[in-house]
């Protein structure tokens, strides 16, 4: 019975682990909660990274990245009134799939990808979304240029280099 437990705890290890300090970076994710919600939101949220082959990753309060999968791409979800933040779940995708992003208080900043989900005709190369902490929209961008330009409208105060979604895990 033990050789059999395990064998199932090797095979079925939930490697999605949950940081035991908060990083710098952390704390600067943190620090973006609306006021609306400071000192309400419940620390697993900042925490907890899923578990087997989802994972998630927090955002401004009550957006996060999900992943299924792979965490190589994912999508923004909200998490609003969730409290067991390790199990998955039906969740409503609010933007494109993407593999590379930033984020500033107000603003996600990310570069569209083609997935296996995708048609093998499907156009991605050098198109963008910028979604709103604000209104849960996005608004799809086309262009280097033209994502700078609406930036600067936007006044968007984040670092302007993408990141992967396992660079910020790394981070986080």
């Amino acid at each position: 019975m033990l050789a059999l437990w395990l064998l199932s705890t090797a095979c079925f290890q939930d490697n999605n682990a949950k940081p035991s300090v908060p990083s710098a970076f952390s704390r600067l994710v943190k620090s973006y909660e609306p006021p609306a919600y400071k000192g309400k939101v419940p620390q697993p949220y900042y925490t907890d990274r899923g578990a087997f082959d989802y994972w998630r990753y927090p955002l401004v309060y009550p957006y996060a990245i999900h992943c299924v999968d792979t965490n190589d791409y994912g999508s923004v979800c909200s998490e609003k009134g969730k409290v067991n933040y390790d199990e998955g779940g039906n969740y409503q995708l609010l933007t494109a799939y993407f593999d590379k992003f930033t984020f500033d208080a107000h603003h996600l900043v990310a570069r569209r990808c083609k997935t296996p989900f995708d048609s093998d005709t499907a156009d991605v190369a050098n198109h963008y979304f910028i979604f709103s902490f604000a209104d849960g929209k996005s608004k799809d961008v086309r262009g280097l240029d033209s994502l700078r330009q609406e930036l600067k409208h936007l006044g968007f105060r984040g670092d302007t280099a993408l990141m992967t979604i396992r660079q910020y895990e790394d981070r986080l």
